[in-house]
């Protein structure tokens, strides 16, 4: 094979990393909004489910039990802090379509 002369490289070498720079970038928003999803979907389960049937103080305990056996299982971003965020981002935003359409707009990184 022969070699490209160096301006053709360089090109091939843009439109490549070009390429790549896009992908990784439809990556990250995929990402973000699965989190996002994830985030509001987990806040909707401690907001509907078991603790909207306790009293504040078990519901309390509860969501600290949780936290620390998902913290353990996936590390210290579902911490008690991070679920009660949860809670509250769902609290805002109830609506499943209303969130479908702001995810797009929320950034993670």
């Amino acid at each position: 094979m022969s070699d490209l002369p160096a301006n053709l490289e360089d090109t091939l070498f843009g439109e490549l990393k070009d390429l790549i720079v896009c992908a990784r970038e439809r990556v990250a928003v995929q990402v973000n909004q699965a989190l996002v999803m994830t985030y509001w979907q987990i806040g909707r389960k401690l907001t509907t489910d078991q603790l909207q049937q306790d009293s504040h103080r078990y519901g309390e305990a509860t969501m600290t039990r949780l936290a620390e056996r998902l913290t353990l299982e996936f590390g210290r971003g579902f911490s008690y802090r991070n679920l009660y965020r949860m809670v509250l981002f769902f609290q805002r935003f109830p609506e499943l379509e209303i969130l479908t359409t702001l995810s797009s707009k929320f950034s993670l990184s």
